[in-house]
């Protein structure tokens, strides 16, 4: 693992824990919350799935 992958690893977990502790704290209904973040996390697989279809990664 080289730098640049541990900044993004390390970016990647603080963004997480500052979107998770800001759920936590408006103490949302989480039934909604989940379905919107798995339809989220599917859109940005098929688009990623697509961009590595087509051969736009490198």
């Amino acid at each position: 693992m080289n730098s640049d992958q541990a900044f993004g690893l390390v970016y990647g977990v603080l963004l997480l824990v500052l979107v998770g502790s800001a759920l936590v704290v408006r103490r949302m209904n989480y039934g909604p919350m989940i379905r919107m973040a798995i339809t989220w996390a599917l859109i940005f697989a098929a688009a990623i799935f697509v961009a590595a279809t087509l051969g736009l990664s490198h």
